[in-house]
């Protein structure tokens, strides 16, 4: 597991200043093919891209643009026209025009693993609504965030379990919880390092870089640790190895460590 560089969710994107053209398009060619035909358009004309991102919608590709088009010399009719006449063209839809800012609110609602409603907080504002928790409740609120963990992690690594029965795969207990913790790096949770020492008794290492959680931990709570992410590998690898497991947080950088480090044993 590694990370190469961001990304930045297509939610909002701000360009002080500019007008912002934001377009959805639905259509059958080849995605390199139509990618190629809008870009060298809008380079030829002066428009600039600024985001986007494609989904698969029933078989067909939609892509959804947000493009510059404060200095382009076609007008705003013209670049509609040109684009919603190029071929397999299905639909066409200019969203909205906006002077500076632009948010995308008519795709709803948020899904992933396959049509499951997501719903996005940042890092931060989650981590200070952790802390205030901590602040009224203390070791109380430890409890609370590590069985929140607990369930979230029985769930989602279920859900993953069948995933890949239906996709006729068959994984051992590590791949699972692997899989599982891929999945959670790819959801902006941390930088996953998963050493196993031995399965028999089981005994596990995980390593999280840039764990969202220790910004919650203040001085008075620091000691107290990640809970809500020892919750997770509890359910995660309790689920993955149908056996109870004991989560112990060795390294915590809300103490001065440079990473967060757990151990998982039977």
């Amino acid at each position: 597991m590694s990370i190469v560089r961001g990304k930045e969710l297509p939610f909002l994107v701000l360009a002080p200043g500019r007008r912002i053209l934001q377009f959805s398009v639905l259509h059958e060619v080849p995605v390199s093919v139509f990618y190629r035909e809008v870009v060298g358009f809008l380079e030829k004309h002066g428009a600039k891209l600024l985001g986007g991102y494609t989904q698969l919608v029933e078989g067909k590709l939609e892509h959804t643009y947000f493009v510059d088009i404060t200095e382009a010399s076609e007008g705003f009719e013209e670049t509609v026209r040109h684009l919603s006449g190029l071929p397999k063209v299905l639909d066409f839809r200019v969203l909205e025009i906006c002077e500076g800012v632009a948010v995308d609110d008519t795709h709803f609602p948020l899904t992933s693993r396959r049509g499951k409603r997501m719903i996005v907080f940042s890092a931060e504002i989650f981590s200070q609504a952790l802390g205030r928790l901590y602040e009224l409740f203390g070791s109380g609120a430890a409890i609370i965030f590590q069985e929140m963990g607990r369930k979230h992690g029985q769930e989602m690594t279920l859900a993953l379990k069948t995933m890949v029965e239906e996709a006729n795969l068959t994984f051992q207990p590590s791949q699972l919880a692997e899989l599982m913790l891929r999945y959670l790096q790819s959801c902006g949770w941390a930088i996953f390092r998963l050493k196993m020492v031995k399965e028999k008794p089981l005994d596990v290492e995980v390593e999280a870089q840039e764990l969202f959680e220790p910004l919650t931990l203040h001085e008075k709570s620091a000691k107290l640790g990640c809970n809500l992410f020892k919750g997770e590998l509890a359910g995660i690898f309790s689920t993955a190895y149908r056996k109870k497991v004991k989560v112990e947080e060795t390294s915590c950088k809300a103490k001065g460590a440079s990473a967060c480090i757990f151990k998982i044993t039977e």
